[in-house]
Parts: structure tokens; C-alpha cells; sequence
């Protein structure tokens, strides 16, 4: 019977600890986000089993001296521990980028498969002199197998891993101070997630013995720390589990039209009034975003308020912009176009709009035309070839910010 010390029980157990609970997060919301068919939280969950990986060998070792009194290949253990970086990064930080910098997205996936691919390539190519392997045979199994920092493979790791630090931990905490609804927790849970995940992952390969331990326990905090942060809090008690879930879909994806009805129709049931809507727009657009007919189309909506306010005149309407007006709408829609982005008439509406923190949503073609603050917000890229789904779609951003406010 092999002979454990303290340590090696404290190191054996604690890395047990954290392959089940990386395990368990990492299925439960993979299961979740087939149920309700969200594929950015399908992706993030990949993320959380992939990490999950890198303590796979210290447990197998762990277990294998405990049953066969011996320990395994090395090799073996290398290839275990650190395949799934290169992995466990371009899933979350896909993600991130979907989320912080949708733009960039491409660019960024593209830097990430680039270094990924560096790393793989040089661990296979010399994986003994790519590593540091603490334990067997001085120990009774590995306590760890950490990269060699001076090594070509330890440098494209740590890019990696600072990546994801700076990226998605900063990125995810920087969205949390700017964003202005309930929504900044779920971004500040995220960011401090990917922050203690990082650096549980950069300090393992620093420290040793019950040390690891601590950091270890930090990489806990930090998967549940992300668990937090994608799981939505309603307070609603008649409200499921399988509803709470959807409630991801506000951050985590963007519904297409075979299921955005489904969510249009949970919306509504949480809605207590109707929305009232205030339409800004340059007079020029008027026939190019189809105004007055998307007017008469909201208001045959349930959720929307017959009294939808504008600025210009339709019908023999015409409204003044005052801080009368602000208070007596919920939600502005800013048509945007090159016109619109230079009318001081527009910008005066969206600038007064935005002061009182109301819920804007920018309606574009081109989302350059939309001013630079309001380029974090929800916006609706408008098809000029599909009116019905411009209809379905502000649909739901309207009463998503309502429901997210």
C-alpha cells in the first residue's frame, strides 16, 4: 500500500476537488444551453470542461499510485495537461470577443489560432523540454506539470493566458463600469471569473507544495465566480429554472427568428405597461427606414403603447423635444445615417435621452453612422429587403431592454 504524506493528500484531494466542480459547471451549462439552444453558452461551457482538463493528470496519477502503487508515462501527463490551453482559450475568449468586441471578433480568433497553433506545434516537437514536472519519483505521484516560462512553448502559453487576462478579466470588469442596467453583475462576476482563472493557471506553474493548494482553490473561486455571472437572478418566484436560463440569451447569444418569438412571448409575460416609444430620425430617412409604416406596425403590438412619440410631422403631429417629453417615454429609437449623425436636431434628442440614463437602441444600415457613446448599446442592423424581420427583431430589443433595465 503506498504511503501518502500530508501534502500529497492535501494536493491529491484539493485537485479531485476542482476536476468535479470544473466538470459539473462545465456539463450543467452545456446541458442548459442544448435545451435552449444558446450557442455562445455552449462555447463558454466547452471553455470551462476544457480547463477543467489541465488538473485531469495530477488526479489519474493521483488515483493510479493509490491503486496500483506506481505512476504512469510521463508523456502522457504532458500531453493531458496542456492540449487543452490553446482550446480552453479560443472558446472563452470567443465568447468575449462576441460580447466586448463583435467587430474585432475575426481578428481576434485569428491572433488566438495562430498562437494556439505555435503552442501545439513546439509541445509535440520537444513536450519534455517544454515542461517542469514536479513529484514522481521525489513525491508519490505528480503534484503538478507546469510549463518551462523560458521555453517556446512556455512563451506562447503565457500570451495565452495573459490574453485571456487582459482581454476578457479587464475587458469583462471595463463593461461592468460603462454598462448602465442590470446587466453590469453578470460582467463584473465574468471578469473577476476569467481574472482568478488566469492567474490560478499562470501561479500553479510558480508555486509548489501545499501552496498549489491555495491556488488551486483560487481557480474554484474563479469558476464559480463565472458560474455566478452567467447565472441570472429573477426574483419572480413563479418564474423556472428552464426560464431563468432563457434569461442568458440578453448576453449570451442572439436569437434567431425560428426561436426569437419564443423569447418575445416570455418578455410580454414579465411586462407589467406597455412600452411607450420615442422615434428619432433625420426627415430624409423617413422613407428610407419605413418609418410611418413601422409606427403602424407597433402599434398593433400588445407590449408598445398606441401613443408613440417623433419629433417631426406625420399625420399633422408635431412634437417638441422637452424634459416633459423625456419623462413620458421608456424607450428612444435612433435612426441612424450620415444625415442623422451630423443634425444637431438628432443629436440634441439622443445626447438629452442618454443624460437621463433612458434605453436607447440605435437602428442603422451601417453602424458607423452610429455616434461613438452609444456604440456599446443593443442595436438593430436594418435590412433593407425584410421589413418583417426589422419588425420581429425591434420587437424584441424593445422589450429586452425594458425587461433588462
Amino acid at each position: 500500500m503506498v504511503s501518502f504524506n500530508f501534502n500529497d493528500w492535501l494536493i491529491g484531494l484539493s485537485t479531485l476537488v476542482i476536476l468535479f466542480f470544473g466538470f459539473g459547471l462545465g456539463f450543467y451549462f452545456f446541458y442548459q444551453s442544448r435545451k435552449i439552444k444558446t450557442k455562445l453558452l455552449s462555447i463558454l461551457s466547452l471553455s470551462m470542461i476544457s480547463v477543467s482538463f489541465a488538473w485531469l493528470p495530477i488526479v489519474l496519477d493521483f488515483l493510479l499510485v493509490i491503486i496500483t502503487n506506481s505512476s504512469n508515462n510521463l508523456l502522457i501527463y504532458i500531453y493531458l495537461t496542456w492540449i487543452q490551453l490553446p482550446f480552453a482559450v479560443i472558446f472563452s475568449q470567443y465568447v468575449a470577443a462576441e460580447l466586448l468586441l463583435p467587430s474585432k471578433k475575426i481578428y481576434i480568433i485569428y491572433f488566438l489560432e495562430v498562437i494556439g497553433i505555435s503552442f501545439l506545434i513546439s509541445l509535440f516537437l520537444d513536450p519534455i523540454n517544454s515542461v517542469n514536472a514536479f513529484g514522481y519519483p521525489l513525491a508519490s505521484f505528480y503534484h503538478k506539470i507546469s510549463l518551462k516560462i523560458n521555453s517556446f512553448t512556455g512563451v506562447f502559453g503565457v500570451i495565452l493566458i495573459v490574453f485571456v487576462f487582459i482581454f476578457s478579466g479587464i475587458g469583462y470588469l471595463y463593461k461592468s463600469f460603462i454598462s448602465k442596467n442590470s446587466i453590469r453583475n453578470n460582467f463584473r462576476l465574468l471578469g473577476l471569473g476569467m481574472i482568478f482563472i488566469s492567474l490560478s493557471g499562470f501561479l500553479d506553474s510558480v508555486v509548489n507544495g501545499t501552496l498549489l493548494v491555495v491556488v488551486r482553490l483560487g481557480a474554484i473561486v474563479g469558476l464559480f465566480l463565472t458560474y455566478r455571472g452567467l447565472k441570472p437572478k429573477i426574483r419572480k418566484k413563479h418564474v423556472t429554472l428552464d426560464k431563468d436560463m432563457k434569461v442568458l440569451s440578453y448576453f449570451l447569444r442572439k436569437p434567431k427568428s425560428t426561436d426569437i418569438l419564443g423569447e418575445i412571448e416570455y418578455y410580454q409575460k414579465l411586462l407589467k405597461r406597455p412600452i411607450t416609444i420615442f422615434m428619432s430620425f433625420y426627415p430624409d430617412d423617413l422613407k428610407l427606414y419605413k418609418i410611418s409604416e413601422l409606427i403602424q406596425k407597433l402599434k398593433d403590438f400588445p407590449e408598445i403603447n398606441k401613443k408613440i412619440y417623433w419629433t417631426h410631422e406625420m399625420d399633422g403631429d408635431i412634437f417638441e423635444f422637452t424634459q416633459n417629453v423625456i419623462d413620458k417615454f421608456d424607450v428612444m429609437l435612433l435612426f441612424c445615417s450620415k444625415q442623422a449623425l451630423n443634425s444637431a436636431e438628432v443629436k440634441s434628442q439622443w445626447i438629452s435621452a442618454f443624460e437621463n440614463e433612458k434605453t436607447i437602441i440605435p437602428v442603422c444600415i451601417k453602424s458607423d453612422f452610429i455616434p461613438e457613446s452609444l456604440r456599446q448599446n443593443e442595436k438593430l442592423q436594418y435590412d433593407l429587403y425584410d421589413f418583417d424581420k426589422n419588425i420581429l427583431h425591434l420587437r424584441y430589443l424593445i422589450l429586452k431592454s425594458i425587461f433588462l433595465k
